[in-house]
């Protein structure tokens, strides 16, 4: 699909638009990826498939409206071939932050 001038391409692996292999969105706290209280084990955070960083890019340059739409990304240097998002401010506030 794409919105805006960017690709949200489905991940072969996943047959979604969630990254990784299993633990790309909800993560259990039985699941051995993730601090105990993270956004992912908290139901707050989903990593979106981004294989070429387009959707890292867009946000990067539209921040304003990732904020207005309460969405906050990992910085695009820690999240290669994905994208992390999640509804909770971090405790910078700002839109980008580095994990």
């Amino acid at each position: 699909m794409r919105t805006a001038g960017v690709e949200f391409p489905d991940n072969p692996i996943t047959h979604s638009g969630v990254s990784g292999e299993t633990y790309g969105g909800f993560r259990p706290q039985s699941c051995p990826i993730g601090a105990p209280h993270s956004q992912h084990k908290e139901g707050s955070a989903v990593d979106r498939y981004d294989p070429l960083g387009e959707i890292d890019d867009w946000i990067m340059a539209h921040q304003e409206i990732a904020r207005a739409y309460g969405i906050y990304i990992e910085h695009p240097s820690a999240t290669i071939h994905w994208s992390h998002w999640q509804n909770v401010a971090p405790k910078s506030g700002h839109t980008v932050f580095f994990p």
